[in-house]
């Protein structure tokens, strides 16, 4: 049996560990617990509009994501969620659309997909 010191990086968010530095640092900025993650758009917001057709960043070279998200109330420009900018290949598909918002005035829950819904567990 070996023994080994390595070190291990620990997410400040959902504490999982890795031992290279540099994907903990990718870990970091996309962990679904980050602050900066928390779009305020999936707490079930009954503006929410999930496209399943004829969204203009669907098609990929190698995939079809077959889905959008536009808000019903503020424009009818498609919006994106962190996990979009994980990729460098999407920063052109970022520019021409709108980041989710952390925080929104017009926020309204939808009682009707989450009924027994509480923030303090999201």
């Amino acid at each position: 049996m070996k023994e080994t010191n390595e070190k291990v990086y620990r997410c400040d968010y959902c504490n999982t560990a890795i031992i290279q530095k540099g994907s903990m640092t990718l870990h970091e900025r996309m962990c679904k617990k980050n602050p900066k993650n928390r779009h305020k758009c999936f707490q079930y917001c009954k503006h929410l509009v999930k496209d399943t057709e004829g969204s203009s960043f669907c098609i990929d070279e190698d995939r079809v994501y077959g889905f959008s998200f536009h808000c019903a109330l503020m424009s009818d420009k498609e919006m994106y969620s962190y996990k979009l900018e994980r990729f460098e290949k999407n920063k052109k598909r970022c520019e021409k659309m709108e980041r989710m918002p952390l925080e929104c005035d017009k926020y309204e829950l939808d009682t009707d997909k989450h009924h027994d819904y509480n923030p303090l567990n999201s």
